[in-house]
């Protein structure tokens, strides 16, 4: 199920040694058309879960993710609170321009199953940066349904 999104982190807010808290615009799940796109009745999914995250800096083109020490993501909706999905907490130093993160085994189906949904960045950083950032967030879920006649 495809939901990936672009944040952009504005140098302005990266300050060395605070946490940043980066939260999304608001992201279409378009849930309705995927199951019905691939024949999957709502009724049978038994639970949906983070498979991959991965991070990508987009911009700058030489951007890479140096200037953090620790990134959790969470996920939220306007009605479902807010829980964690992915994190990394020791970034290696020369960091190439993609992150991938340590998945949480946590079930969000009720979230994906939603029209709409957000999510929150939060980094620790070291370091400034030179400009704004655009980083690409990918996301890979597993659906898990359930089987009919056992």
């Amino acid at each position: 199920m495809p939901l990936e999104h672009s944040v952009n982190i504005p140098k302005a807010i990266v300050i060395p040694g605070i946490p940043v808290d980066i939260y999304s615009t608001e992201i279409e799940t378009n849930s309705d058309d995927f199951l019905k796109q691939n024949n999957i009745n709502a009724d049978l999914i038994d639970k949906i879960t983070l498979r991959k995250m991965e991070l990508i800096v987009s911009t700058p083109s030489d951007g890479n993710f140096n200037f953090s020490d620790s990134i959790d993501i969470s996920i939220l909706t306007d009605s479902l609170p807010e829980i964690r999905v992915a994190s990394i907490n020791k970034i290696p130093a020369n960091t190439i321009e993609t992150l991938k993160l340590i998945v949480d085994p946590i079930d969000v189906k009720q979230y994906i199953l939603k029209k709409k949904i957000k999510l929150k960045i939060k980094i620790s950083v070291n370091e400034g940066i030179p400009t704004d950032y655009i980083v690409d967030l990918k996301p890979t879920f597993l659906i898990d349904l359930k089987v009919i006649g056992l």
